[in-house]
């Protein structure tokens, strides 16, 4: 899903000789595992990754992949500690923060001297939102059985009593009506460069033809 924005978080690496990526609110830190495969892929480069999260999800930490670590204590996207050094990235989190939280965020990275990368992917119209309705239960019913750790109790709520299947549509839904406009972002950007931070908006299109947009800088 978030293939396009690989060359986006290079240069960045590049610019602030950063050796690490600190991906922020990671919850099972799906996004960011393919973003790793891609580096090595266009990069043939293997950068470590660290994930953190306020609530951390103990049962996926033995699970994840060579590279990628899971930072031990709860972090606060506001209020990173200075000893987790690295590009700092969000991936469909943006939208759990109100535009003065996302400004806090990013003046916690400057301040702490590390570049940003925060994205949210989707297309905020009756499309998304009828093809969230359409295809995450054939999702959920195709893929539930192979999804890591194995669990009766999901099996169980998403067969029998499909309540996984209805929660997941409805988080679906409010996080596409939650999604920050292209306009509002600018506004943000706006005022933070007032404030003296410098940060550029950015906008791209993954194959699946949904919109990715996001803010960066150094």
């Amino acid at each position: 899903m978030y293939k396009p924005v690989v060359h986006e978080l290079q240069k960045l690496i590049k610019k602030n000789s950063s050796t690490a990526i600190v991906d922020l609110c990671s919850g099972s830190g799906g996004p960011v595992i393919s973003i790793q495969n891609d580096f090595l892929k266009y990069y043939n480069k293997h950068i470590p990754i660290i994930l953190t999260d306020k609530f951390i999800p103990e049962e996926i930490i033995k699970h994840l992949p060579k590279g990628i670590t899971y930072h031990k204590d709860s972090v606060d996207a506001k209020s990173v500690p200075k000893g987790l050094k690295g590009l700092r990235t969000m991936f469909s989190s943006l939208h759990h923060f109100t535009t003065e939280e996302i400004k806090l965020i990013i003046s916690n990275s400057c301040q702490s001297g590390e570049s940003f990368a925060f994205f949210d992917s989707g297309n905020k119209n009756l499309i998304m939102i009828l093809s969230i309705i359409v295809f995450h239960p054939i999702l959920m019913f195709l893929f539930t059985p192979f999804i890591k750790p194995f669990r009766l109790g999901r099996v169980l709520f998403t067969y029998l009593i499909p309540l996984v299947m209805f929660f997941t549509i409805w988080d679906g839904i409010i996080s596409i009506l939650n999604l920050h406009s292209k306009k509002n972002l600018k506004n943000l950007i706006t005022q933070l460069e007032e404030s003296g931070i410098s940060c550029r908006l950015v906008v791209l299109k993954n194959k699946y033809g949904m919109k990715i947009i996001g803010i960066t800088g150094t």
